[in-house]
């Protein structure tokens, strides 16, 4: 299990190492940021949400002071919010396994983590379970921003 969290974690950072910058999110805007935990059963409890605006660059910087270890869930769910519109708009989401007791959780977020955060979450509804395998497909499938939501519809089925 250890392993499977291990790849899924690294297969996360390289892929938001090859974001692009034209994925950013809008300049000088403001957003919420959202940490929940994400259960076996698959029900999300909200942890922390932070507001933030993000820079010139489209970039946010934001910290939560309560974040979860694994003894309380297997995975974490951050989510960036945009609320410009009056209605919570979900612009960027990323599953990422909860750290261990005592461990620093450094994260990032981008186009492609949010397609493949989105069909691991499809396929937790239709399993009606989280499971770290439902999490691999997606994660190792979809290691470039070369996938649609549609296409991350398909493969979280």
């Amino acid at each position: 299990m250890k392993k499977i969290m291990t790849s899924i974690s690294v297969t996360w950072v390289i892929s938001l190492l090859m974001a692009s910058s034209a994925l950013a999110l809008l300049p000088n805007h403001d957003y919420n940021v959202t940490m929940s935990t994400l259960s076996e059963t698959n029900h999300q409890t909200l942890v922390e949400e932070v507001a933030d605006t993000s820079d010139i660059y489209g970039k946010l910087s934001f910290h939560f002071s309560n974040i979860p270890d694994s003894s309380t869930a297997p995975f974490l769910l951050v989510e960036i919010i945009d609320m410009a519109s009056g209605q919570p708009n979900v612009v960027r989401q990323n599953l990422i396994p909860a750290p261990e007791a005592g461990q620093a959780l450094r994260m990032g977020m981008n186009e492609t983590n949010h397609l493949q955060t989105q069909a691991s979450m499809r396929a937790f509804n239709d399993a009606g379970r989280v499971d770290p395998l439902l999490v691999m497909f997606p994660v190792i499938m979809m290691s470039g921003s070369a996938f649609s939501a549609d296409d991350a519809g398909t493969l979280g089925m």
